[in-house]
């Protein structure tokens, strides 16, 4: 038989390369999938099952707005865009723009940038529960205290160390992601232990789904421009001030772990 026509080889291929791009989005819609079964088959707590019932007893309220009821949580929600101000800034940095600007400017090879992030991942994920394990012991403050003025200290440091070697790359980023661990863990507490049951989904929801993609967003295109500027430096220096702002938040915020939800 002759050689198959060009049309067909040029399908094979698309195809190929369609069932390449699948794979990982088909194991996301498994999690996602089992992410709902887990919520859907978990109890609800009693503080929140006792407002639900309170609420339901009680003769029919006008709702307030979405603005009057972040208006009237302020307070937490200051605490809430600062403590995501910096860290997703960070995130967005160290784990989806290091590894690229380290091959575009550095020179590091591609696959070993690529490994070194993923071992990245690696570590920050098993700080995560370590890191949640201490803010349940010594507090929720004293473990953004270590992110926040950590970054500020190391900032510049961990920048210099970028660019030497694939080696150093993962140095580099394995600091950034043990600090970073060391905010994300408790987040979860802290907004909860922040808010009340009542508006505690508008309140943290509307801020830190905010907060994200105006910090976090934003930071890989500001980086690439400021770079490209040859002004690399002022970005570092811009997040070494988001960490002071979260450093400064954080010290005015209540400590919250022996606080009883309400």
């Amino acid at each position: 038989m002759g050689h198959p026509p060009d049309r067909l080889l040029k399908g094979r291929e698309e195809g190929d390369v369609l069932l390449q791009a699948a794979n990982p989005l088909g194991v996301d819609a498994l999690l996602g999938l089992y992410g709902l079964l887990i919520r859907f088959r978990m109890a609800e707590s009693h503080v929140f099952e006792a407002s639900a019932e309170a609420a339901a007893a009680d003769v029919v309220v006008a709702r307030p707005s979405v603005w009057r009821t972040l208006w009237s949580e302020k307070r937490a929600v200051l605490h809430i865009s600062a403590l995501s101000m910096s860290g997703v800034v960070v995130f967005y940095t160290w784990f989806i723009f290091a590894p690229s600007y380290a091959v575009a400017v550095h020179g590091l090879d591609a696959q070993h940038s690529l490994v070194a992030g993923l071992l990245v991942q690696g570590v920050f994920l098993g700080m995560i529960p370590l890191m949640g394990r201490l803010a349940d012991r010594w507090g929720r403050k004293p473990l953004a205290f270590v992110f926040t003025l950590g970054f500020a200290v190391l900032a510049f440091p961990l920048e210099w160390l970028l660019g030497s070697g694939s080696v150093s790359l993962f140095a580099s980023m394995g600091i950034a992601s043990v600090l970073l661990a060391a905010a994300c863990a408790p987040l979860g507490a802290i907004f909860t232990e922040l808010v009340p049951t009542r508006v505690r989904a508008t309140v943290v929801g509307f801020t830190y789904g905010g907060a994200s993609p105006v910090f976090g967003g934003s930071a890989p295109y500001l980086n690439t421009w400021v770079s490209s500027q040859g002004m690399r430096a002022v970005f570092v220096v811009a997040l070494i001030a988001a960490c002071l702002v979260t450093a400064a938040v954080t010290l005015r915020m209540p400590e919250t772990r022996t606080v009883e939800l309400t």
